[in-house]
């Protein structure tokens, strides 16, 4: 479907998979023919963890192997992929596969139920109520990624001043806070194009951005456009509360 709808023609994805192979064919070769590369791949610790994670959340999802073996497909395609949300268990590409869990742990539960052997009964029950206590406390919303930082009033303050409707790039987990307006774009965009559209085409005039957001500890890789915008005149620094900056475009028509 990918190839045939695709603007350009092309498997978006298929970079994820480079290591393998350099098209959908290629990669089916190389799982045959880089046992090594596909080994190495799927055995990281990150994604160890993954799956067990995934799986164990429901324990008795593995009474029902049967259907835990729907999920396959999709977990080998999170697991072999070297693009990081794939296998970070809190992002969507793990939707249908939680699906394929939960329906396991109900027909697992079911075939528990029925088992003669009452302390081999209570062992699963017991294993099934105390595993995911573990798991979700490691890698669910109560785990370190959804607490509240710690500069998160610095953040807030720093994003108030922003009037409402002006145009704005921001830093990705900064677009949210500030996306009731017209025209919002994530940093670098659309100063330099980054996961933009197809292949980072039709880029809008960035000369309409009239605030940029930014946290300096979290875009090292793009700093040096931030340094051209500010070399350029153009943008002057607002706000400066480190690792929080703010800069405002100039009006060129109060220096006329």
């Amino acid at each position: 479907m990918l190839p045939a709808w695709s603007p350009t023609g092309n498997l978006l994805y298929s970079y994820r998979y480079a290591h393998l192979g350099d098209s959908p064919i290629g990669i089916l070769v190389g799982l045959i023919t880089s046992p090594d590369v596909w080994f190495d791949t799927t055995t990281v610790p990150q994604k160890i963890w993954y799956v067990v994670a995934l799986v164990f959340a429901l324990p008795l999802s593995v009474y029902a192997l049967r259907w835990l073996l729907v999920g396959i497909p999709t977990l080998l395609a999170n697991v072999l992929s070297l693009h990081g949300y794939q296998y970070e268990i809190q992002w969507h590409y793990t939707a249908y596969l939680i699906v394929v869990v939960v329906v396991a742990g109900a027909f697992g539960a079911a075939r528990v139920e029925k088992l003669q052997n009452r302390w081999l009964k209570i062992v699963s029950i017991g294993i099934s109520l105390i595993v995911p206590i573990v798991i979700w406390i490691a890698a669910a919303p109560i785990g370190d990624w959804a607490q509240p930082h710690s500069d998160q009033d610095r953040m807030n303050a720093m994003l108030e001043m922003i009037p409402p409707g002006e145009s704005v790039s921001a830093w990705t987990s900064f677009v949210s806070h500030v996306a009731n307006r017209e025209e919002i774009y994530t940093f670098p965009n659309p100063f330099h194009g980054v996961n933009y559209g197809v292949d980072d085409r039709g880029l809008p005039d960035p000369s309409t951005i009239d605030w940029v957001a930014l946290r300096w500890d979290s875009f090292r890789d793009f700093d040096w456009v931030v340094d051209n915008l500010i070399d350029s005149g153009d943008y002057v620094v607002f706000y400066e509360d480190l690792p929080f900056t703010l800069l405002h475009r100039v009006d060129s028509r109060a220096l006329e």
